[in-house]
């Protein structure tokens, strides 16, 4: 009997677990690329990323800004950036929490009529192969990639992927949906200037073409409602 109560005794303990906060410097870099393309056609982007590597329980939507790199001789120029990392771990007898937020940043390449290379943080590719888009739902798509969030393993999250899927702005392409978790134009005027030249990207796409049928119609319709929503964020 003293030995059940000495153990129930120890119950709150066990139930508080362990809080462990984190905190340590990450380092991204992307490398020299020879853009194999005139210069003129391709327009680099630099994209900073604030990532959340927490548990389903505590899961936000990635944050990201877009800003845009000069291109130096026909290659893609080095980006850098130091961060740092932080989150805890909430370590209990049946259950462990973590909380943990990651920075890096990506490079991405857009060139109209091709699709948009994307270059991850130490990703060690020598070279671009460029892929033509060939027709209108890869043009737009190419749009789409240059501005939508970085990608995400929804494997473990099948409720976060099912909402994804049924969320409106699905592209007719992928079938999946694009998504513009931008910050505000106000974030950077570089981050604003790339919001802007997306929105530009998509008004020029739904010139490109007659609107003669209803399909086309709603194409060019989606078209310059993700323009609007790119301008009126970019004047956030």
């Amino acid at each position: 009997m003293k030995r059940l109560i000495w153990l129930l005794s120890l119950c709150p303990v066990f139930l508080s677990g362990c809080f462990i906060p984190l905190a340590y410097p990450t380092w991204s870099q992307t490398p020299l690329v020879p853009l194999d393309a005139p210069n003129e056609e391709v327009h680099a982007f630099r994209v900073h990323v604030k990532e959340d590597w927490s548990g389903p329980e505590f899961w936000k939507e990635y944050e990201y800004t877009l800003a845009p790199v000069p291109t130096l001789a026909g290659h893609s120029i080095p980006q850098t950036t130091v961060s740092a990392d932080y989150g805890c771990l909430w370590l209990c007898v049946a259950l462990n929490f973590v909380v943990h937020t990651h920075h890096t940043l990506e490079l991405r390449l857009y060139r109209p009529g091709y699709e948009t290379v994307e270059i991850k943080s130490w990703d060690l590719t020598k070279e671009i192969a460029w892929k033509k888009a060939d027709d209108l739902a890869e043009h737009e798509k190419a749009i789409d990639d240059l501005l939508s969030g970085p990608r995400r393993d929804w494997g473990s999250f099948p409720h976060l992927m099912r909402a994804k899927l049924e969320a409106p702005g699905t592209s007719s392409k992928s079938n999946k949906a694009v998504e513009f978790n931008l910050q505000p134009g106000s974030e950077s005027r570089a981050h604003k200037k790339a919001l802007l030249f997306g929105a530009e990207e998509y008004e020029r796409l739904a010139a490109s073409f007659a609107a003669t049928n209803d399909e086309l119609r709603d194409t060019q319709a989606r078209l310059l409602a993700k323009a609007a929503w790119l301008r009126k964020r970019a004047a956030e």
